[in-house]
This record gives structure tokens, sequence and C-alpha cells, in this order.
């Protein structure tokens, strides 16, 4: 993946641009898009799109109450997120 090397996260998208990471990523964006959204496979450790990225990617999940949406974010907190 372009945004994790090894499980971490890849020094050359820390901070970048959108367009940036796209172009690093090959995906083609429209102009003017100011952050990437990714799809993840799940929360915490189901998927490397869950942890701490610092740049302008951002993961989506699906749930279908809130209770589970609750308990992605808590996952996902307990991942990298607690002491930020």
């Amino acid at each position: 993946q372009t945004i994790f090397e090894g499980g971490m996260t890849a020094k050359d998208v820390v901070g970048q641009s959108v367009a940036t990471i796209a172009r690093l990523a090959d995906l083609p964006i429209p102009e003017g898009t100011k952050v990437i959204l990714a799809k993840a496979d799940g929360p915490g450790e189901a998927d490397l799109l869950s942890k701490e990225k610092m740049c302008p990617v951002m993961a989506v999940y699906g749930y279908t109450t809130f209770d589970e949406a609750l308990s992605i974010a808590q996952t996902n907190l307990e991942l990298e997120g607690k002491g930020h």
C-alpha cells in the first residue's frame, strides 16, 4: 500500500497533500479533492487503514446500528488513538 510500509505509516505520505498521495498511489482524483476516503475491511487490527495515518486519508466503515458505530470508534481508539 502507498500509505503503509511494513505496517507503519510511510514517510513519503506524512503531511503530504491529497494530490501528492493520489499521485503516489496512481489514483485519479478530481481537482480540488480535499480528503481521500478509503473503505476499510474492518476496525482495529482488521485493517491497516484503522491506524493513524497523519495525512488526508480517512477510513470509512459500514455499520447498521449506532451501537455498532460506537464499537468501531472505540476499537480504533484502542488501536492507536489514546493519548492524542
